[in-house]
C-alpha cells in the first residue's frame, strides 16, 4: 500500500516573521503638461523652426518611400529568380493546348462510371476484367 507523505504546514511557511510590503498601484508616469494645440504651437515657432521641421519630416518621408522602394526592388527580383527556377524546372512539361483539343480529350463523368449491378457487356468466363490477352495466369486455362 502506498503511503503519501503528510503535508507540514509549517515547513512550507518560511521565517516567523510574515511582514509583508503592499504597494499601491501607481500609474507609470505622471500625466505631463498637454501639448499645445497646433495653432498655438504655430504663433510660438519662428519662420526657421518651420523650415527645419518641415525639411526633418520631408527627409524622414523620402527615407520610408526609398526603404518601400528598395523592399519592393528586393521582392520582384527574388521573384523573377523565382520563375526562371520554375520555368528551367518545368519548361518541358508545359504547353498550351486549346479548347477545342481539350474538349476532344476530356471524359466525362458517365463514360467513367456505370451503374451498379451492370456488368462487362463481353466478360469472360475466367472472371478476369476485359478478358487481359496474353497473360499466362497460374491456374486459369490458356486463351
Amino acid at each position: 500500500m502506498l503511503e503519501y507523505p503528510k503535508h507540514d504546514s509549517s515547513a512550507t511557511q518560511g521565517p516567523a516573521d510574515k511582514s509583508v510590503k503592499l504597494v499601491a498601484f501607481q500609474d507609470p508616469a505622471p500625466a505631463a503638461v498637454p501639448a499645445p494645440a497646433p495653432q498655438e504651437a504655430a504663433k510660438e515657432l519662428s519662420d526657421e523652426e518651420w523650415k527645419e521641421r518641415l525639411e526633418a519630416e520631408k527627409e524622414q518621408i523620402n527615407k520610408e518611400n526609398q526603404r518601400k522602394i528598395d523592399l519592393r526592388k528586393d521582392r520582384f527580383e527574388a521573384a523573377k529568380k523565382r520563375v526562371a527556377e520554375l520555368n528551367a524546372r518545368f519548361a518541358d512539361w508545359y504547353y498550351i493546348v486549346s479548347d477545342s483539343e481539350f474538349q476532344r480529350l476530356k471524359i466525362e463523368l458517365g463514360d467513367l462510371i456505370s451503374k451498379k449491378g451492370v456488368g462487362l457487356p463481353n466478360a469472360p468466363a475466367s472472371g478476369l476484367p476485359g478478358g487481359l490477352p496474353g497473360l499466362n495466369i497460374p491456374g486459369l486455362p490458356p486463351r
